[in-house]
């Protein structure tokens, strides 16, 4: 391979890491609106039942908040988004780094380097991505749309300061 060619491959691989992470971090950020939710509104059943009992009103509706708390608290304990938020958080900076990685090989340092260590170099990037993407969990349509716009708005895109 040309020096050309382990630089394309760096370009790819940040390119492929660039819509990874975006798409885990999307997914992250859905998870954790959704943990918040699976906390705060069986909480606020908890108060609101609270105050109703104390004042000896409305028992019948106190009943049903109790109903609700629960089926909320069953659903986000069998769901689970907080653990999906870390995954997902985890998995999204696994890609942000070796996006880094990947950019400054063939930015800054491939040009200080041999065509014997930046074969080695480009060879271990892309060992790091391929584990990378054994070892995250699966994504979805709708983050991966949600990601499409945001990296289409070039919010990605590295700044010039020249």
């Amino acid at each position: 391979m040309t020096e050309n060619n382990f630089l394309s491959l760096c370009r790819k691989i940040e390119d492929d890491c660039k819509w990874n992470a975006e798409i885990h971090h999307q997914i992250a950020s859905s998870a954790s609106r959704l943990s918040f939710w699976f906390q705060i509104i069986p909480a606020i059943c908890v108060a609101i039942f609270a105050i109703l009992v104390s004042q000896n009103l409305w028992l019948n509706v106190t009943v049903w908040l109790t109903l609700i708390s629960g089926i909320i608290t069953a659903i986000a304990n069998i769901m689970n988004p907080k653990e999906n938020y870390y995954q997902h958080l985890s998995a999204g900076k696994t890609f942000t780094i070796l996006k880094q990685r990947a950019y400054a090989l063939y930015t800054t340092f491939a040009t200080d380097m041999s065509q014997e260590s930046l074969s080695a170099e480009v060879k271990q990037l892309q060992e790091a991505y391929n584990i990378a993407v054994l070892n995250v969990p699966p994504t979805n349509n709708k983050a991966f749309d949600k990601a499409t716009k945001r990296i289409k708005k070039s919010v990605h895109e590295p700044e010039d300061h020249s």
